[in-house]
């Protein structure tokens, strides 16, 4: 193993364990559902629900001090 083989496989298993985390979230999350007798949502809920919070906007109050809103710029 050379030195792009340790600098690789390390991103690489970040990349997998940040990707399917959200899939394992949503199969426990059907697994419930099923066990008390309910459909459940789909087990790529928690990807959707990701995409849309990544789309928001921050929010920030017009009474806000300015070093609040020195943060959001």
């Amino acid at each position: 193993m050379g030195l792009p083989a340790e600098i690789i496989l390390p991103i690489l298993q970040i990349l997998v364990i940040v990707g399917f985390s959200p899939l394992v979230k949503g199969f426990i999350n059907k697994i419930e559902a099923r066990f008390q007798c309910r459909r459940g949502a789909s087990i790529f809920q928690p990807y959707y629900n990701l995409f849309k919070l990544l789309q928001k906007d921050a929010v920030v109050s017009e009474t806000a001090s300015w070093i609040f809103r020195a943060n959001f710029k």
